[in-house]
């Protein structure tokens, strides 16, 4: 089977968000920071900074994005504490950034991957 590469790939993943419902679009854009950290971590062991430096950058945009759709109405306690947890991530790949350190990286990447599975269980058993 033939996967897609570049162009093909970037449009397929464009065609993914704008057909997915909020749901499946949060966990999208958990496993876009986890995919862009770990290409940062790469990035890094390979002496690459600039490219550390781009991934890092676009983990930190998807950060923004997450904070920016927390809805306290609907529960203000859990926009609260995930507004919180958006922030400390962020600042930690900032500094992941600044000193050209993994372990922020690896900080961060966990902490999203327990999110990731934690909404994953949620919002399985409400699709179809």
């Amino acid at each position: 089977m033939a996967y897609p590469t570049g162009r093909a790939l970037e449009r397929y993943r464009a065609l993914q968000v704008g057909t997915a419902d909020p749901a499946q679009l949060l966990l999208l854009l958990y496993e876009g920071a986890l995919r862009f950290l770990g290409q940062a971590e790469q990035a890094l062991a390979a002496q690459r900074s600039w490219q550390a430096h781009d991934s890092l950058v676009r983990a930190e945009k998807i950060l923004e994005e997450l904070l920016d759709t927390l809805d306290p109405s609907k529960d203000p306690k859990l926009a609260q504490d995930l507004g919180r947890l958006y922030d400390y991530c962020w600042r930690r790949l900032l500094e992941a950034d600044l000193r050209a350190d993994a372990g922020p990286i690896r900080e961060v990447a966990a902490l999203l991957r327990n999110l990731l599975e934690g909404w994953r269980q949620v919002i399985a058993p409400r699709s179809p």
